[in-house]
């Protein structure tokens, strides 16, 4: 749904980049348990999947917001902080499941 909000209301999505990147964090940060059988595990990477693969295309309709400075567009340091924060920790600690969407796509 986020995909088609991004043509369907772009505007709209860039203004709530914050609020996603708090959401998908929190998707991203959950651990499997102990016990977690094969099932829940691919469960996870699913969604985990998903969000990285999200995540990617609000980057890429939106450049510049994901770097460091000042973007195209007069957005200072201080605008869309969580989402440059957000970004950096999936290309951080995500990379290898970015990579894979990357190939995919």
């Amino acid at each position: 749904m986020i995909l088609k909000l991004i043509h369907l209301a772009p505007e709209e999505t860039k203004r709530n980049l914050d609020a996603l990147a708090e959401k998908f964090r929190a998707v991203l940060s959950v651990k499997p348990k102990d016990n977690a059988v094969k099932q829940e595990l691919e469960k996870l990477a699913e969604a985990n999947r998903g969000v990285v693969r999200v995540s990617r295309e609000l980057n890429r309709e939106f450049p510049g917001l994901g770097g460091v400075g000042v973007v195209e567009g007069g957005a200072g340091v201080g605008e869309y902080a969580g989402w440059r924060a957000y970004w950096e920790w999936v290309r951080s600690e995500f990379g290898r499941v970015l990579r894979d969407v990357e190939d995919e796509g």
